[in-house]
């Protein structure tokens, strides 16, 4: 009930916690609420506290963290008119270097109205609050409204555009740095069902497009980028959910770096390439608890070559949902 998170808010450590635990698992037992809490451990190889949509650079540390999270969500309504509700705390602690240790909250809510028996409407909001190392960090509100349609039994399109308003605490090296502004966004997706023997597990594949334009106070983050995406679920034998995800981003900036000049001469604007692979397993133990081991990679190229690097993620966690 959790898969509005990814879109809401892609690449935060929140997405990526609510995702990864509720996007891999199937609808056991439809209910109004639900209550969770996660804990693990995990490696991460290049520390900072970039998602998939920054552009902050390598640390060039590497280290162990804790992760935590909880939350819930209250659904009204039904299939052909209604309103859900949540709220999800994460954490997730370093055990080398406290700088980069985060804290989330993310307030959200979805409201979906089905208009006839192929086409759904859909409104989504989400409000975020993050501190860094227990300071404030980032802000932002989020809106997206979208359209389903159900061209089959077995495949659905979805049309979406989100809003996102965001404010940054810190203090950047100067004005041109300071990234508080708007991010627009506007995607595609194809939904397709997969057989499946298991009527539990999830199989489906998605493709998809998004467009994205931010728009920040300083010059140095204002951008536009073009983004493919595919995503594969699959059930797999002793009750194992797996998901792979891939996402590549063609990022152009305005403004020419003032880090370093571009490869390609003085007056060359930068240009970005980042992409995302993530893949999991998740197995249900029990009714209520299931366990997960996750891999994220990003490779992330510029033309200035202080923005370049790899990040390796390995993830541990168990859940439990009520």
């Amino acid at each position: 009930q959790f898969d509005s998170v990814l879109e809401l808010l892609p690449g935060t450590p929140v997405a990526d916690s609510a995702n990864e635990y509720l996007e891999q698992l199937g609808q056991l037992t439809p209910r109004r609420w639900e209550v969770f809490v996660r804990a693990g451990m995990g490696y991460d190889s290049n520390i900072n506290l970039a998602g998939s949509g920054d552009a902050f650079v390598s640390s060039g540390e590497q280290g162990w963290r804790a992760t935590a999270a909880g939350g819930g969500s209250y659904q009204f309504g039904d299939e052909k008119l209604g309103l859900q509700i949540g709220q999800t705390l994460y954490g997730h602690f370093y055990t080398d270097d406290s700088r980069f240790d985060q804290q989330a909250s993310l307030t959200w809510a979805w409201a979906n109205a089905e208009l006839s028996e192929s086409l759904e409407a859909d409104l989504r909001y989400g409000f975020e609050f993050s501190w860094a190392g227990w300071d404030q960090y980032r802000s932002s509100h989020n809106v997206e409204p979208g359209l389903t349609w159900e061209i089959s039994p077995l495949l659905a399109a979805r049309a979406s555009f989100r809003f996102e308003d965001r404010t940054y605490y810190f203090t950047p090296l100067n004005d041109d740095f300071d990234r508080t502004g708007d991010v627009e966004y506007a995607g595609l997706d194809l939904f397709y069902v997969l057989p499946s023997p298991n009527p539990l597990a999830e199989n489906w594949v998605r493709v998809g497009y998004r467009f994205r334009n931010e728009d920040s106070t300083g010059d140095q983050f204002r951008s536009e980028g073009h983004q493919p995406l595919f995503t594969l679920a699959l059930g797999l034998p002793w009750q194992i959910q797996s998901i792979l995800d891939v996402r590549v981003e063609w990022r152009d900036y305005d403004a020419v770096s003032q880090i370093l000049n571009a490869n390609g001469g003085p007056g060359v604007p930068r240009r970005d390439r980042i992409a995302i692979v993530r893949a999991g397993i998740e197995r249900p133990i029990g009714e209520r608890t299931s366990l997960e081991a996750s891999y994220r990679y990003t490779n992330r190229d510029s033309n200035v070559d202080f923005f370049v690097y790899d990040r390796h993620e390995i993830n541990f966690m168990a859940t439990y949902r009520y």
